[in-house]
């Protein structure tokens, strides 16, 4: 059969205004006319009539309007297209919804029952929804005239005394139930509502048919006529969800694609493939697995671009396509692979350096006794390095280089508490890779002066006493390492700890003039 609704409507003051109008027993009860900003419209409270209160609409309700859907895809946020009430587990009424882009859903909920039907509508074309709806009958729904499959009644959770009285006609909520003043997301034009049970004007054979409208106003008469023609047209039915997915084989330029649909009746589908190729499938609701072979020509026709700007040079090896990584940038290169017009991959890269050792450089101070010294640090070029210097007392030194073309020198002044070893470290990472340089520095009391004097030197056949005297009067160092040339050819290297005055005892082979000497 073929349906066309039949209704008198005003029409709207302004495009963007939604108007309502609600019938009661057959007869104009309710008109209203109500702005709609971005998606949102408040059309009124009803609590005591059938539009606003299911439990009133004791011989039946029904619904017509006519909805023009933006474009949207599956990853757009659900939204509440029109409703009474019904959207919400805490209320009651009828309700629209829109999900995954072109699905929708039209239900009626009372009580612990709600009944509901799905379909998807194409974008930027006006359709008509009319449903109606009994206790008794249940829901019928009419979208464009065709009567959709019904169900039967399903349970729901169901608390009579957390039930919110929600009584209004609102069009354009989110999922929190808040207004979508932000965005047109649909237009909504020529809403009725009976509060009995209608069923859409019945056409059952094609053909041209005029419509004739009049009315009389006090002495004036007025007429209008229309002709539409109806015609027996299968304009077919869209599974409710099809999902394509496609993973690679073993075997080279081989891969498998895998087509799922939801949906009641058999699907016609058409599968294009990146070169350009087109295949035709026919199969029943669920899956269906396909072989996809490859060829290197294909792989030759492939355009990479870097940024959707610069165009990189490619190789096809046996592996795949090879690109020069030189061509890249450091941080993110958005790289996007086109057979012609057609975007297959888009991938980010981030391009970074192996990190090198630093370098440590402590610095000698003349008055090093007071414990304090300098010790420079120096960073290798390099870009979103993370930096960890210690110096071997407990704490440790954090921070971050985004970037440096040269080398950074991070000078860092350094109280320690005692004389003696301390290692210090300086650890480098990044996304790719990590590096460490270790030193040991010894904290000292510096060599100010030094004298030397001998004893002893009269009697060969006894030992020469060296004496050497560093620092005078001050303090001395913790350690000393002595080289002394003896001037007759040989020589000694002297460790001592702890010293300001010792003695080195050295014999002579023969009377001579010997020098000595420390390095």
């Amino acid at each position: 059969m073929l349906y066309i609704q039949i209704s008198l409507i005003v029409p709207s003051i302004l495009a963007n205004d939604v108007q309502l109008t609600y019938l009661e027993n057959d007869a104009t009860f309710i008109t209203g006319t109500s702005p709609k900003v971005g998606s949102n419209a408040n059309l009124g409270i009803y609590p005591h009539w059938c539009l606003g209160n299911i439990n009133k609409c004791s011989d039946g309700i029904t619904v017509s309007f006519f909805i023009k859907p933006k474009k949207a895809d599956e990853t757009s946020p659900e939204a509440v297209i029109i409703t009474s009430g019904g959207h919400s587990f805490f209320s009651e009424g009828f309700y629209l919804l829109q999900k995954y882009g072109d699905q929708y859903e039209f239900g009626v909920s009372k009580q612990d029952k709600l009944w509901r039907q799905k379909f998807r509508l194409l974008p930027n074309l006006w359709t008509n929804i009319f449903a109606s709806w009994n206790d008794s009958a249940g829901l019928k729904l009419y979208v464009d005239g065709y009567l959709m499959k019904r169900d039967d009644p399903e349970k729901r959770e169901y608390e009579d005394d957390s039930f919110d009285p929600f009584s209004e006609i609102v069009i354009g909520l989110d999922q929190e139930g808040l207004p979508i003043n932000s965005t047109n997301l649909f237009d909504i034009d020529n809403l009725v509502i009976f509060n009995s049970i209608k069923t859409p004007q019945e056409y059952s054979i094609e053909g041209v048919f005029t419509i004739t409208i009049s009315t009389t106003i006090g002495d004036i008469h007025l007429s209008k006529t229309v002709d539409f023609e109806v015609k027996d047209v299968d304009e077919g039915i869209p599974p409710e969800m099809s999902v394509v997915s496609a993973n690679h084989l073993q075997v080279q330029l081989s891969a498998e694609y895998q087509l799922l649909s939801f949906g009641e009746y058999d699907t016609e589908c058409s599968v294009r493939y990146g070169d350009g190729n087109i295949f035709h499938q026919s199969h029943k609701s669920g899956y269906l697995n396909a072989l996809i072979h490859g060829s290197k020509s294909y792989l030759e026709n492939l355009n990479i671009f870097r940024n959707d700007v610069q165009e990189l040079n490619s190789t096809v090896q046996a592996n795949g396509i090879l690109i020069n990584s030189f061509d890249l940038q450091p941080y993110e290169n958005l790289v996007t692979i086109k057979n012609g017009d057609i975007t297959l991959i888009k991938r980010i890269f981030y391009v970074q350096h192996l990190v090198q050792k630093a370098t440590i450089t402590p610095i000698k101070r003349s008055n090093a006794w007071y414990l304090t010294t300098n010790i420079t640090i120096e960073i290798p070029a390099g870009l979103e390095t993370f930096i960890n210097c210690s110096f071997g007392i407990g704490d440790s030194y954090m921070f971050y280089i985004d970037k440096s073309d040269v080398p950074l020198g991070m000078l860092f002044e350094v109280e320690y508490p005692s004389l003696g070893y301390y290692p210090v470290i300086v650890d480098m990472t990044n996304d790719i890779s990590t590096s460490r340089k270790e030193d040991l520095i010894s904290v000292e009391v510096p060599i100010v002066t030094i004298k030397l004097s001998t004893s002893n030197i009269t009697d060969k056949t006894l030992p020469v006493i060296l004496k050497v005297d560093l620092n005078g009067d001050s303090p001395g160092p913790d350690k000393v390492e002595f080289n002394i040339r003896h001037g007759d050819g040989h020589a000694d290297d002297v460790s001592y700890r702890k010293l300001n005055h010792n003695n080195h005892n050295t014999n002579y082979d023969g009377t001579n003039n010997y020098s000595r000497c420390r390095k």
